[in-house]
């Protein structure tokens, strides 16, 4: 039925297929082998890391969903030391931001 009214509108299905796994730095990939269309990627951290970003599952070749520039990453949280500016960090940083609304109007 769906081929038959993609071929009535002239729409092409959108292209799927099996992704190869990334290289996860820090970390390891634990699926076997290629992902299947849907397929949820599944990384586990080395010890002392933690994985961070939204889920990514498999949409074809070696694209991602739900934003394939943004693979999740296994990244160190505690007790991290920044050097930068001419200045030294150390520890964890817990700020959020938010917009404030701006009203505009007229005269």
């Amino acid at each position: 039925m769906d081929d038959n009214i993609c071929l009535l509108t002239g729409m092409k299905r959108p292209p799927t297929g099996m992704c190869y796994p990334p290289v996860v730095e820090n970390g390891r990939v634990l699926n076997s082998g290629m992902l299947k269309n849907g397929e949820k990627l599944e990384i586990e951290c080395d010890p002392g890391l933690t994985l961070v970003g939204e889920q990514n599952y498999c949409v074809v070749q070696n694209l991602y969903g739900p934003d394939s520039r943004i693979i999740q990453a296994c990244v160190q949280i505690d007790n991290e030391d920044w050097t930068g500016s001419g200045k030294d960090y150390n520890g964890r940083s817990s700020q959020h931001c938010s917009q404030k609304s701006v009203k505009t109007g007229g005269r």
